[in-house]
């Protein structure tokens, strides 16, 4: 490599580093001056977790999951509306963002990473707002821990994802992980993600990136979980069903207009299992809704929470 272009990819990562550290966030429609989160770690059986807070320590918490391959700087995309009175609380779930990999992946020990992530926060009871697998999540555990949580809001997901939509998650996780730097990299996901804000698949990507000893850029989640080499210990759908008759908390599904995960039939079922769940269409949004419609689920969110 000559001079100019090795001069060239530093310039590369260093303007890449500074975009990943973030400081402040403008890359989301909405959160121009939404100062730096608050950052802990808390640590359940040897897997460290990075935690994310932002607003008043002493306001109702809102606990933010992300979804499959996701991480914490994703519930920017709601904070904006909701930190001048609410605690949000963002983990890195296990395996993504900055913590740690672990051995199993899947609902039963993210649920009890999120419980452990509350008691570790001094928090009793708190909203929860879930995405996709985070979503998955946060119903899992509002069914086994009643009494922590005071609202469910489901974002595009369902106890069965339609199989076409999991097939071409499955696909476009296994596409290229390593780029040049963080242009490559949003080139190759805009690809994939023809409903997304621009700017919101800006800043998803973004927080997502991780340098490689080669001074190229990759996924900070899990290789394994892209592999499919992982372990998972899942609830089994008719556990989900269960679960989401069960919900007596008020509960709001936020699905996608075109959304291949959490089709129109599924939303329908899940009302005539629960019919307390109140269902919002986001207009033109696939299944990750808050990447393709940032504002319009932030105003869903903070309206529902009111």
């Amino acid at each position: 490599m000559d001079r100019g272009a090795r001069r060239r990819r530093d310039d590369d990562r260093r303007r890449v580093a500074h975009r990943v550290a973030g400081p402040p966030v403008t890359g989301v429609p909405g959160t121009a001056g939404l100062p730096e989160p608050r950052t802990t770690d808390v640590v359940r059986d040897g897997v460290r977790l990075r935690v994310l807070e932002w607003g008043p320590d002493d306001g109702p918490a809102v606990v933010v999951l992300h979804g499959f391959t996701g991480h914490a700087r994703q519930a920017q995309y709601v904070a904006p509306v909701l930190a001048d009175r609410f605690r949000v609380v963002a983990p890195d779930q296990r395996g993504h963002g900055d913590s740690d990999r672990a051995p199993v992946y899947g609902t039963v020990p993210m649920t009890a990473d999120l419980i452990a992530v509350l008691d570790a926060r001094g928090i009793d009871r708190a909203a929860v707002v879930g995405h996709s697998l985070g979503g998955m999540v946060a119903l899992t555990a509002v069914a086994e821990h009643p009494d922590r949580f005071t609202h469910l809001v489901l974002g595009d997901i369902g106890p069965e994802p339609a199989p076409a939509g999991v097939a071409r998650i499955q696909a476009s996780v296994a596409e290229r992980h390593v780029f040049a730097d963080l242009d490559d990299a949003v080139t190759a996901q805009a690809a994939l993600s023809p409903t997304a804000d621009p700017e919101a698949l800006r800043h998803r990507v973004t927080h997502n990136l991780t340098p490689t000893a080669d001074g190229q850029w990759t996924w900070k989640y899990d290789p394994a979980l892209r592999d499919r080499t992982a372990r998972f210990d899942n609830h089994p759908p008719n556990a989900l069903w269960a679960f989401l008759a069960a919900v007596a908390v008020p509960a709001l599904l936020l699905r996608g207009e075109v959304s291949d995960i959490c089709t129109a039939e599924t939303a329908a079922q899940m009302q005539a299992a629960n019919p307390g769940l109140v269902v919002v269409t986001i207009p033109g949004a696939g299944h990750s809704i808050a990447t393709d419609a940032p504002g319009a689920v932030a105003t869903a969110v903070a309206d529902f929470l009111a």
